[in-house]
């Protein structure tokens, strides 16, 4: 990747703060795209041109966050494993983990473990990049989940609000050498996922802290 590649992803993440663009998310997307809603998408398209394009090998990504992160799985994982095991059944009953705790403890411990793995492969995606596939399914699913988040209808149909919204997110992070090269390719790309997207969505819900918790559950259709 190039200076002028990385300089071009600041220049892409700007397009979606801009007002124009996100009046175009809410005409086309039919739905008020919140400020937490237009931040996660950035963050969303941001990884997904990072991994896409990858960066140099001097780049260190969300060093800060990833630190943190580590250090609370960590902290996690040391108090699950000095927890007096007399009094793991009322604390597994209290946090809700049912009648069973060692089984819930240790898959808490292994997922504490998976998640320290995972920083430290993170660490080397951006040399290394994704797959292409992975990229762009990891770009339709985390703007799927935002677009529930803030009321919409997950439909993919060719021409409904969510595939409008697709092919404005392909306008940001269109590259050249990387497919889908049309916006329409995007959609199709949704279309074949469609029963993926559909579960990814369902098992993983969005709270966004400016989307009134109480509206309706939002119906993921797709007709």
């Amino acid at each position: 990747m190039t200076t002028t590649d990385a300089d071009a992803i600041d220049e892409r993440l700007e397009q979606l703060r801009n007002k124009e663009f996100v009046k175009r998310l809410e005409k086309e997307g039919k739905h008020c795209w919140t400020k937490e809603a237009q931040k996660r998408l950035i963050e969303v398209v941001e990884s997904y041109l990072r991994w896409a394009l990858k960066l140099p090998k001097t780049y260190s990504p969300c060093s800060t966050e990833r630190e943190k992160v580590e250090r609370r799985a960590k902290n996690l994982r040391d108090a699950l494993l000095a927890y007096p095991e007399r009094d793991l059944a009322c604390l597994a009953f209290t946090v809700g983990y049912g009648e069973d705790p060692q089984v819930d403890f240790t898959t808490l411990l292994a997922n504490t473990s998976r998640i320290l793995n995972g920083l430290k492969c993170l660490e080397k995606l951006p040399r290394q990049g994704l797959p292409r596939k992975v990229n762009v399914k990891f770009l339709v699913f985390e703007v799927a989940r935002v677009y529930d988040a803030i009321g919409g209808n997950v439909t993919i149909s060719r021409h409904g609000p969510f595939a409008r919204v697709l092919m404005l997110v392909h306008e940001v992070v269109r590259i050249k050498q990387h497919p889908p090269k049309t916006p329409g390719a995007l959609v199709r790309f949704a279309e074949d996922h469609r029963a993926e997207v559909q579960k990814y969505v369902l098992d993983r819900p969005l709270s966004l802290a400016d989307v009134p918790k109480n509206r309706p559950k939002n119906s993921v259709d797709f007709g």
